[in-house]
C-alpha cells in the first residue's frame, strides 16, 4: 500500500512569511513530494479602468505566492509542483488584462523554475462551471454561458516533467486533456 498525507495550508501566499509559515508543516514525518498552488483572485476592469494596483493585487497570489512557496520548500526535493493557471493566459479575456498578464508571469514561471531543476507544471485551467473564481466574481460570471447552454469545458495543456538527476531523459514531455463536465 502506498500512503500519502496531504496538508492544506490556508494563508495569504502573496507575503512571504506566511507562505514560509505554510511551508513549515512540510519538515513533518513525511518528505514533502509535490506542492499545488492556487493561489488567485480577480479585479476585472477594461483596460482603460485598470491600474498598478489593480495589477499588483492581482499578480501577487499567482506569482510572488508561487516564488514563496518555492523559496520556502527549497530544502525538500519534490517530485512535482503544480500552479494554477488559466487558459485565459493563453486567449486572453474582456476585461482581464490584469489576470491574463499574471497568468502568463506564472507560466513563464513554471518554465524557467523547470529549467533551473525545479519540478513544475502550469495547469491552464479553463472556467469552471457552477463554481470557481470567475463564477464568484459578478463581473466575470455575467461574461459565462449560462451553465444550462454549456455543459462542459475543455481545457488542455503541455507540460514538462523534470526527472531526477541521473536518468536517462533530464525532461519527458506529456500532454494533459482534461474535460470537466456539469
Amino acid at each position: 500500500h502506498h500512503h500519502a498525507a496531504v496538508r492544506l495550508a490556508r494563508c495569504v501566499v502573496a507575503r512571504r512569511a506566511e507562505a514560509t509559515w505554510a511551508a513549515r508543516g512540510a519538515d513533518a514525518a513525511a518528505p514533502t513530494a509535490g506542492l499545488l498552488h492556487a493561489g488567485g483572485v480577480l479585479r476585472d476592469a477594461v483596460l482603460l479602468n485598470q491600474s498598478a494596483a489593480r495589477t499588483a493585487a492581482v499578480y501577487a497570489p499567482k506569482v510572488c505566492g508561487a516564488s514563496h512557496l518555492r523559496d520556502a520548500l527549497a530544502a525538500h526535493a519534490m517530485a512535482s509542483s503544480v500552479l494554477f493557471s488559466s487558459i485565459a493566459s493563453l486567449l486572453g479575456n474582456g476585461g482581464q488584462a490584469n489576470y491574463v498578464a499574471a497568468n502568463a508571469a506564472l507560466d513563464s514561471f513554471a518554465h524557467r523554475s523547470l529549467a533551473s531543476g525545479v519540478a513544475a507544471t502550469s495547469a491552464q485551467w479553463g472556467a469552471w462551471s457552477g463554481g470557481g473564481m470567475a463564477s464568484q466574481d459578478r463581473s466575470t460570471a455575467t461574461r459565462l454561458p449560462p451553465p444550462a447552454a454549456s455543459t462542459a469545458y475543455v481545457s488542455s495543456w503541455a507540460h514538462w516533467t523534470a526527472r531526477p538527476k541521473g536518468s536517462h531523459s533530464a525532461r519527458t514531455r506529456h500532454s494533459i486533456y482534461a474535460l470537466v463536465s456539469q
